[in-house]
């Protein structure tokens, strides 16, 4: 059966998410192709959480909290851009790309300041051998391991190569559902054919699978043959809030963004070969924008119902929904058990915090 609604429609329920679940793993954030340069930047918000990943000289991609030590003022106020330093607009104080007090205008004359204890707040960063960026935002020194979390995903993408993409584009779709109301969804093709028809069309959907991993779910399917119908797409969600899709043409990342218990911010970055003209990437892009919106459509429909509370639980199909039983599992044990640690110490436990 699926978890109670409570769970998609609590308050405290997603302040338990926020410190049990997106505080403590590695959650995917986009891929490298992002920052091309030294200096370019790209800022995110997740489960309340404003942060930012900047390249430095070294070629390494770092990520900091988006506040500054001074007066709590945002670093980067942009999406995205390319800075030589990192300047807070408030009172100017400036940071390296590593972080690192470079000025505070005027502290010379502060007795005992000292520059080094004022770096950013760090956050882990880890980019794969195929170049997708995950971040934990863990304070600890030593976090759950990336290895560790993830085993076995890098077979998922033995066949990409990133060399031949180029970013082309991001958007957004704001909806009014809690974040794993749409990964559910996500986490089956049992509702394809009745749902996303345009969809099926292209699909061999009795070959679909889905293979639960470690914090990872493969899916599989087989196109039909036929004109605009070979897109044969390669789909890997990593838990709890990310997607890559891959096909020959194009690749896209989705990050299902936790604004609230009944607020989810939908973000897609498009990626698209290099030999394929953008105008023909946007065109094939269509049909997944097309299940996207579909998608929200039902979530959006589907969360209403939830927050009534008339329905409290479902039952799932064993086989044709057991990514949806195994990510709901995944929520279901790690929130009991921060739930069960913070019992024992008797207060809330924030991993977050510094």
């Amino acid at each position: 059966a699926t978890l109670s609604s409570f769970w998609n429609r609590s308050d405290e329920v997603y302040e338990l998410e926020r410190r049990a679940i997106f505080s403590k793993v590695w959650l995917l954030v986009c891929h490298r192709i992002r920052l091309p340069n030294t200096g370019d930047y790209v800022s995110f918000e997740i489960a309340g959480f404003p942060f930012f990943l900047v390249k430095d000289r070294e070629g390494k991609i770092n990520a900091f909290h988006n506040v500054c030590r001074h007066r709590a003022f945002p670093i980067v106020t942009k999406e995205s851009g390319n800075v030589p330093i990192l300047g807070c607009r408030y009172h100017g104080w400036s940071y390296s790309h590593k972080g690192n007090l470079i000025k505070a205008p005027k502290f010379d004359e502060v007795p005992n300041f000292d520059k080094k204890t004022q770096s950013l707040f760090p956050i882990h960063v880890h980019v794969n051998e195929h170049g997708f960026v995950f971040v934990n935002f863990d304070s600890s020194p030593d976090p759950v391991s990336y290895e560790e979390h993830f085993k076995g995903i890098e077979t998922q993408w033995v066949s990409f190569d990133e060399t031949q993409f180029r970013y082309l584009w991001s958007w957004t779709l704001d909806g009014d559902f809690h974040w794993s109301t749409f990964m559910d969804g996500y986490q089956e093709c049992y509702h394809c054919r009745v749902a996303h028809p345009g969809f099926a069309e292209t699909l061999e959907l009795e070959t679909y699978t889905v293979s639960p991993g470690s914090n990872f779910a493969a899916h599989q399917v087989k196109s039909k043959e036929g004109p605009g119908k070979d897109i044969t797409p390669s789909f890997t969600f990593v838990f709890p809030i990310g997607g890559i899709t891959i096909t020959s043409g194009i690749f896209y990342n989705i990050r299902c963004v936790p604004v609230g218990a009944h607020k989810t911010r939908l973000e897609f970055d498009i990626y698209g070969h290099k030999d394929v003209p953008e105008a023909d990437i946007r065109e094939a892009y269509k049909l997944f924008e097309q299940v996207q919106r579909e998608d929200w459509d039902l979530c959006t429909k589907t969360q209403k119902n939830l927050n009534v509370g008339i329905y409290d639980r479902g039952f799932l199909h064993p086989q044709r929904e057991s990514g949806v039983l195994f990510y709901q599992a995944l929520i279901r044990d790690m929130a009991t058990r921060h739930f069960e640690q913070e019992a024992e110490q008797g207060e809330k436990i924030f991993p977050a915090h510094p």
